[in-house]
């Protein structure tokens, strides 16, 4: 006489829920990943946002050096070089590794920073970089105050 071992049989209903603790474990471990990487790269972010601001200033301060030195001698108070000005602006932002922009206009010149940072986790879902964006403005005054 032969005996057949049978496994125990599992009540109806039950095959569904089989996998259904991994898949929860998975998603919950992916939502965890996914806030991490906000925090991280979230500060990568501020970071980048500070240093365009940096960048920015420094950028504009340099261009409010580049005095015209012709308008000067010749009475006309202090005025800007423009062509010099944007240029050192425009080296000091390529000399930090951002993009940005100068305008000057009038008695104000205004410098816009743009710096990137690699993301560190969102890179998992597709966001490889994040920007931040700062700006900066100098007025340029005699040394009496007014314009």
């Amino acid at each position: 006489m032969t005996s057949h071992h049978h496994p125990p049989r599992r009540p109806a209903g039950h095959e569904e829920e089989r996998g259904s603790m991994s898949a929860a474990v998975a998603i919950l471990t992916l939502a965890l990943l996914l806030v991490i990487g906000l925090v991280v790269d979230g500060g990568r972010k501020l970071n980048a946002v500070s240093q365009a601001h940096d960048i920015a200033a420094q950028a504009a301060h340099a261009a409010a050096q580049q005095v015209d030195t012709t308008t000067l001698q010749a009475g006309g108070g202090l005025g800007i070089d423009t062509t010099r000005a944007t240029q050192a602006a425009n080296d000091v932002l390529t000399g930090a590794g951002v993009s940005g922009s100068v305008t000057i206009q009038d008695d104000a010149i205004r410098v816009t920073a743009t710096a990137s940072r690699a993301t560190t986790l969102l890179g998992l879902i597709g966001i490889a970089t994040v920007e931040g964006t700062g700006s900066a403005t100098v007025r340029i005054t005699s040394a009496g105050g007014s314009p």
